[in-house]
């Protein structure tokens, strides 16, 4: 079956970690890699060294033909971003309905906002948050909803999907 993992969770959750943890990293795509590439880092106002956000039509755009391309390929594929609410999904439907795929949303369960923090504080200096940016995310995430055709899986759920034969599929 074709589908795309749409993973849903807060950042410093442990998505990319999941992907790498799992074998995953060839079945993936993450907006922060295009980011990586097109952007890379800078020195924000208080001296930090920061991923850029500066060029993010040219990211989510170049993002978007890394999506369509690896569509076009088949294939089972995860798509590790923040993916929070019914209307992050929305914006790939047009190209899931093309190419004829399923989707799953892989969500995360949300943790105490200090959690967060903690995990901010232990990632890499240039992926670090400011404060108010989690508190943003958190609430996205609090209010966050999906439709009812939505179907909404654990990340344990996912991992024992992608490895079953097609023998157990049937």
């Amino acid at each position: 079956m074709r589908t795309v993992y749409f993973l849903s969770a807060m950042p410093g959750t442990g998505k990319s970690t999941f992907i790498r943890e799992h074998g995953l990293d060839a079945h993936s795509l993450s907006l922060d890699a295009i980011r990586h590439i097109y952007a890379g880092s800078v020195t924000d106002m208080d001296g930090r060294l920061v991923l850029s956000n500066n060029r993010e039509d040219l990211v989510f755009g170049k993002f978007m033909e890394a999506f369509e391309l690896r569509l076009q390929m088949g294939g089972v594929l995860f798509i590790d971003n923040l993916n929070q609410d019914q209307k992050a999904i929305d914006s790939y439907m047009e190209l899931l309905q093309k190419f004829d795929y399923d989707y799953r949303v892989v969500q995360f369960p949300l943790q105490p906002i200090e959690f967060y923090y903690a995990r901010n504080d232990q990632r890499e200096p240039y992926k670090r948050l400011p404060k108010d940016a989690i508190d943003r995310n958190y609430e996205l995430f609090q209010n966050a909803s999906f439709n009812d055709m939505t179907k909404i899986i654990t990340p344990e759920a996912a991992i024992k999907f992608v490895k079953a034969s097609p023998e157990d599929l049937m």
